[in-house]
């Protein structure tokens, strides 16, 4: 480092001499001392040149005291006159917090000989400071004197401010362009880089040169960069247009997407420089995907919610909604294109009793399992959906009717075959089928085909259900509303229409009558199945006797009822594995008479009643309720009581095994002219 000043005292002859000897020797490093005499002729000259110094000179002894100054280092040091620098230390004048590197500096300066351009926070005699640049050497004898610094301040306080200014304006401009996420640099006309940020440095891995990029040409720095963007750095110099593109580049693994914009710096209307920007794009891009997707997904939902909105929600098929919806375009197309187009409307018989029994948990359930095995029977383009309750409609496009009844039959083979319910229940269940298509039978509109459907189910329903109608098969019988074919209303219209109403009335009292008989099946499976049964061979054996329609329709509808008096009778007994007390019997015999009990109010039903009532009466008069004998006894009661015999023969029971076919007709015949009639028997056992 270098130390203030060193002042010598005024007109001392010996300090003369010193002067003349350090000036002289000031910018050299251990040079030979002059003689005394021409040291007296040049003191003059010296001094003059000192004293005229725009800069302080000081020189400093080996204890680092001022023994001599010039005018121009006591004034920047604020003093009034030499004498009162000198004799200082020049430790004195420089700033605490730099007066151990001073230290410092001494020593090299006594190595070497010289410092140079050292900065020191300088002090003035009023305390203020100022900022110097120091230059020291050191000069000595070839006597081995003492050796004396010389020592050359500049006040740099103003330069050093500028500097700070700019420096700080620097940072600032580097602190903001380095802040920006965009990377940018600059180039000239020569693809010289002369600026970049950053951010520029972050976008592109491969600069590593730092500043030293600056002034290289940037396609040496990215030999990767295409011939592409060449051509449009030349195309900004040509035209002085800015230019945009988008880049793709591959990173560890992961797409980056870059927006480039190439702008053109105009010096006197010609593109100079060009400054480019570098958007790094990707996360935009990564949202802009995000947003396509959620978009997707929001539409795949919208879909989703709009298809669970024709959807039931119980069964998974459509709903009536959806129905009405579809069937009128299905309808229009096969209008338009002149096919065929079928409805099959589908009714489960009775099913109020199995809700009644296990609930309507379990009844959801029956429709799920009931819905499955629809949509395996049906064609993958038939449509199945739930019209309501437990009533179901199939639309088949380009289906007539004899295809559509060909479809209802497999639908009814494969649910006869199947049970219904879960590990601890299972039930069996019937179903009412109608048939209606165009442009077999006559309509206007989709649902106009729904109504004749529904009309041609209730006349299903009317005669005890378990079967399958086309509209063909009830139309010849003028059994249609003629109303619904725009005819005139009259009288008879209306007086048919009340007919209808009544039937309707009636067909629902039936079928709560029927639901009801249908819980002895639920309670006690083997009366479910011996009903079903007894009711086959009843109907079969009114064949073979040739009776009317009316009248066997009488006798299926008592047989289906037969054993509804066991719905007041105690479970207990009813599955009682072991044979009946007498006494349990006994309250086995009153279920004829509750079952006539619970049908007798039922006006329409008046005829069933005798034949529930009497179907254990005996040929030989000893059976019950009553003891009637012989033709007393109802020839619908009499055919009830061999069905509902042969069929107990044959089934097992809680008490006993089934009997082989042949044994039970053996029993049979043995109680021919005693329990059962005779003529009749004969006929059942020629047809079974």
């Amino acid at each position: 480092m270098v130390f203030g000043h060193i002042i010598v005292k005024k007109n001392n002859k010996k300090i003369d001499k010193q002067l003349s000897l350090c000036l002289r020797h000031s910018a050299s490093k251990n040079v030979a001392l002059p003689d005394e005499e021409s040291l007296k002729d040049n003191a003059q000259l010296y001094r003059s040149l000192i004293e005229t110094s725009p800069d302080a000179i000081m020189l400093i002894d080996k204890d680092l005291k001022i023994i001599m100054v010039n005018k121009q280092a006591v004034r920047l040091h604020g003093f009034d006159n030499m004498q009162e620098l000198i004799g200082k230390s020049a430790l004195d004048i420089i700033a605490a917090n730099d007066r151990r590197r001073a230290i410092g500096n001494a020593f090299k300066i006594t190595k070497y000989g010289t410092r140079k351009n050292i900065v020191y926070t300088f002090l003035r005699k009023d305390g203020s400071y100022f900022f110097g640049e120091l230059n020291v050497s050191v000069v000595r004898d070839k006597l081995k004197m003492n050796n004396v610094f010389i020592g050359i301040v500049r006040d740099i306080t103003e330069h050093r401010k500028a500097d700070e200014v700019l420096k700080l304006s620097e940072e600032r401009y580097r602190a903001t362009l380095d802040s920006m996420a965009d990377g940018i640099h600059v180039v000239d006309s020569s693809m010289r880089i002369i600026l970049f940020n950053q951010a520029f440095i972050n976008l592109n891995k491969n600069l590593k040169l730092g500043c030293r990029a600056i002034g290289k040409n940037l396609f040496d720095v990215f030999p990767f960069l295409s011939d592409k963007a060449r051509n449009e750095y030349k195309k900004v110099f040509k035209t002085g247009k800015t230019v945009i593109t988008s880049e793709c580049h591959m990173a560890k693994g992961r797409e980056i997407n870059l927006e480039v914009r190439k702008i053109p710096i105009l010096e006197q209307g010609i593109a100079a420089r060009v400054l480019t920007v570098i958007v790094d794009v990707s996360q935009r891009k990564f949202l802009e995907k995000e947003f396509e997707k959620v978009h997707r997904e929001i539409l795949e939902s919208n879909m989703k919610l709009k298809e669970l909105a024709m959807l039931d929600s119980h069964t998974g098929l459509y709903n009536h909604r959806y129905l009405e919806d579809i069937l009128e375009k299905e309808f229009l197309r096969a209008k338009r294109c002149k096919y065929h187009i079928s409805l099959i409307m589908l009714d489960i018989d009775y099913f109020k009793s199995i809700n009644d029994v296990y609930g309507h948990q379990f009844g959801d359930l029956v429709l799920r399992q009931f819905a499955t095995q629809i949509r395996k029977v049906v064609r993958k383009y038939d449509i199945v959906t739930r019209f309501g309750g437990e009533e179901f409609v199939i639309v088949s496009p380009g289906t007539n009717t004899q295809t559509a009844l060909s479809l209802a039959g497999r639908i009814s083979s494969n649910i006869n075959l199947c049970n219904f319910g879960d590990k601890s229940h299972h039930v069996k269940i019937k179903l009412s089928m109608s048939i209606v298509s165009y442009p077999e039978n006559d309509a206007a509109t989709g649902m106009g085909l729904l109504n004749v459907a529904d009309k041609v189910l209730n006349r299903v329903k009317e005669e005890g259900g378990d079967r399958i109608y086309a509209y063909s098969d009830i139309s010849k019988q003028g059994q249609i509303d003629n109303a619904t074919r725009g005819e005139d209303i009259d009288v008879e219209v209306i007086k048919d229409k009340m007919d209808k109403l009544t039937k309707r009335v009636n067909q629902s009292l039936v079928e709560a009558i029927f639901a009801f008989a249908k819980t002895i099946e639920l309670k006690d499976h083997y009366t479910g199945e011996h009903v079903e049964r007894t009711v086959e061979y009843a109907t079969g054996l009114c064949r073979a006797l040739n009776l009317s329609k009316e009248e066997t329709n009488i006798i299926k509808q008592a047989a289906i009822l037969h054993d509804l008096g066991k719905i007041g009778i105690s479970d207990k007994i009813l599955l009682k594995k072991s044979k009946l007390t007498k006494k349990e019997f006994e309250e086995i015999k009153k279920h004829p008479q509750i079952a006539a009990d619970i049908i007798r109010p039922v006006q329409f039903l008046h005829n069933i009643v005798p034949l529930v009532l009497y179907h254990h009466e005996r040929w030989d008069g000893k059976g019950y309720p009553s003891g009637l004998k012989g033709e007393q006894i109802p020839i619908g009661a009499r055919i009830i009581s061999i069905a509902d015999a042969y069929q107990a023969l044959i089934s097992d029971r809680a008490y006993r095994k089934a009997y082989p076919k042949k044994e039970a007709i053996k029993i049979l015949r043995e109680e021919s002219g005693t329990r059962y009639d005779p003529a009749i028997l004969d006929m059942f056992l020629n047809v079974t």
